[in-house]
């Protein structure tokens, strides 16, 4: 029990000398944006959102909830 109690202590010390960075993840990263490559997202978006809707719509001729 001793022994797990000493290594549990000096991993922490070591653990805790490391500052803590917090890092943007690469997806959450928007400092290249543009306003037209937004715009350019969002039209491809909805574009594909009506191509599904016009595809399930020709196989059905019920209610669509996708």
């Amino acid at each position: 029990m001793a022994v797990f109690l000493n290594v549990t202590l000096i991993t922490s010390s070591i653990l805790s000398s490391f500052p803590y960075q917090p890092t943007t993840p690469p997806y959450l990263d928007d400092t290249g944006s543009t306003q037209e490559g937004i715009q350019a997202i969002i039209n491809a978006n909805n574009h594909l959102a009506f191509d599904l809707y016009t595809q399930y719509n020709e196989v059905e001729d019920e209610n669509i909830f996708f």
